[in-house]
């Protein structure tokens, strides 16, 4: 489960919030950067440091949102420093940059919009998943996060890897940009077993999937790892566009989610079609 403040008045956005990976645990620590005259020590000098937790990426991501720590705008806008890691490992060498990770908040804030809990499902003891953000690559290259919220707005956050389903040909039509490791990726993200694995983890958390409330489902792609024949300006749309083409968005608990749907276009094909809605 997302921890969040024990209270509403905790929820400041910070202006500057510093990722740094750490060795021991193997996670990442989250930090509020002050400038001395925000710490009130004056108009300048050294920075404060004030470190706020310790998380996985999409979790700490997940937290600082949800706990009202991240601005968007207007009074408050938040920037993410995320330092090249000296570390290497598979975990703190992934590429995500800060600024990826601001537009992975702003995703977060804008796919669970605010919404008010039933007093009559609350009364009934009625219980079951609303909302899924599937996060691609962030914690890890082939690891799948899932943020997933329940009708009583509380959030949880599960990952699965997908490393290890076998792909054994790329056919050389779903190449993207002639390179066949992001058409490798999403071929893994479209098998059964991948939708399989889904469920399982998502099972784990014993929450209820109603068919007459069948969860909302979004995926978040990080492209970082891959070369796309795509300008930066497109790519999060692009890359955003095929994973969503694959996984629609209201069959979550159906017999038809666990089923592939034909490809009837290439992956590239479905990336450029979402350019242009």
């Amino acid at each position: 489960q997302v921890l969040l403040p024990i209270s509403k008045s905790l929820s400041i956005p910070r202006s500057r919030i510093k990722v740094e990976f750490v060795r021991k645990s193997g996670k990442w620590q989250f930090s509020s950067m002050l400038s001395r005259k925000e710490a009130g020590g004056g108009k300048s000098g050294a920075e404060t440091v004030i470190p706020m937790f310790e998380e996985n990426l999409v979790e700490g991501i997940a937290r600082c949102t949800f706990s009202g720590y991240v601005g968007f705008g207007g009074k408050y806008l938040s920037t993410f420093e995320k330092p090249a890691a000296q570390v290497h490992s598979d975990v703190a060498m992934n590429p995500v940059s800060g600024g990826a990770l601001f537009t992975l908040a702003t995703e977060i804030i804008s796919f669970f919009s605010h919404f008010s809990v039933s007093s009559r499902e609350l009364m009934e003891n009625i219980h079951y998943i609303r909302d899924v953000l599937m996060v691609c690559n962030v914690n890890k290259l082939n690891i799948i996060s899932l943020i997933v919220r329940d009708n009583l707005g509380e959030q949880f956050v599960i990952a699965f890897d997908i490393r290890q389903i076998v792909i054994k040909k790329v056919p050389p039509k779903l190449r993207i940009g002639g390179d066949s490791a992001l058409a490798e990726f999403f071929m893994r993200l479209n098998s059964r077993e991948c939708r399989i694995l889904f469920m399982r983890h998502l099972s784990a958390l014993k929450i209820p999937i109603r068919a007459s409330h069948l969860p909302r489902l979004r995926i978040w792609v990080n492209g970082a790892n891959y070369k796309l024949p795509i300008t930066p300006k497109f790519q999060q749309n692009y890359l955003n566009g095929i994973a969503n083409t694959l996984w629609p968005n209201d069959s979550i608990g159906t017999r038809e989610h666990l089923l592939p749907p034909p490809l009837t276009r290439t992956f590239d094909q479905i990336g450029r079609a979402s350019l242009h809605g």
